[in-house]
């Protein structure tokens, strides 16, 4: 079954709000359900498909494709002299968890803090609740293979990762921290977690999400390296070179 035949067999809804990124244009975003996809979802992600909740979503905006598919391919990475030093400074002070997704009070005030300091959004975390929660952070269309990364510092959960295992791909969803420990760099050590967990479980390719040029909230993806990128709507992912020559570690 080709793309459009996927498309139009699991179609649900078009959604058309205002670019988050780029507030001067609007977006269109394509919505598929996510009930019998499957393993087909491996595919889907080659196609710039992510998986929000039960459902699928891609980026369909009319004459922009700034939303790049980024992938690593795992026996390949090289971690640079700075990530080395998130790394060990993570291993030393932090333990982890990988379980199923559950819900917590516990995990909502911490995706509630996180929202109000890192995102600047206090009215929205104080909007969450137990059904929007569950929608993005629990339920799933892929089952046990959705995974809860969590990260302790002793009895304290500081962090929370959600991934999607899916054949050859470790895919991350989203992941949220404790504002408190932004001088170790959480958001930067999950991926580094999740691509060492990934390489001793067996796993091709690590999925960190969208690569979005000038965005710096989207773009520090790329110091996974080395990385391949693919446009959505084209062929084939090819080797990512930085438009930053001469990068300093």
């Amino acid at each position: 079954m080709n793309l459009p035949q996927l498309e139009r067999q699991f179609y649900l809804a078009r959604h058309e709000p205002l670019c988050p990124y780029f507030k001067d244009r609007p977006a269109s975003l394509l919505f598929l359900r996510g009930d019998n996809v499957g393993q087909l979802y491996r595919s889907l992600l080659d196609e710039g498909y992510r998986r929000s909740g039960e459902h699928l979503y891609r980026p369909d905006c009319p004459g922009c494709r700034e939303c790049q598919i980024y992938r690593v391919d795992i026996e390949q990475f090289q971690m640079r002299k700075s990530q080395r030093r998130i790394f060990k400074a993570g291993q030393q002070r932090f333990q982890y968890r990988l379980v199923r997704p559950e819900i917590s009070e516990e995990k909502m005030d911490l995706y509630r803090k996180y929202l109000a300091a890192q995102h600047g959004d206090p009215e929205q975390a104080l909007m969450l609740d137990e059904f929007s929660y569950m929608e993005f952070f629990v339920r799933s269309f892929l089952g046990d293979r959705t995974r809860e990364l969590q990260l302790w510092d002793g009895d304290r959960m500081i962090g929370l990762g959600i991934c999607d295992l899916v054949m050859d791909v470790w895919s991350s969803v989203y992941f949220f921290f404790d504002p408190d420990y932004s001088n170790f760099s959480p958001g930067h050590y999950s991926m580094l977690l999740e691509i060492h967990l990934a390489l001793e479980m067996g796993y091709d390719y690590y999925y960190p999400g969208f690569l979005i040029h000038g965005i710096s909230a989207m773009e520090y993806k790329n110091r996974l390296r080395p990385g391949q990128i693919k446009i959505i709507g084209t062929e084939g992912f090819s080797d990512y070179r930085s438009a930053v020559q001469n990068e300093s570690d």
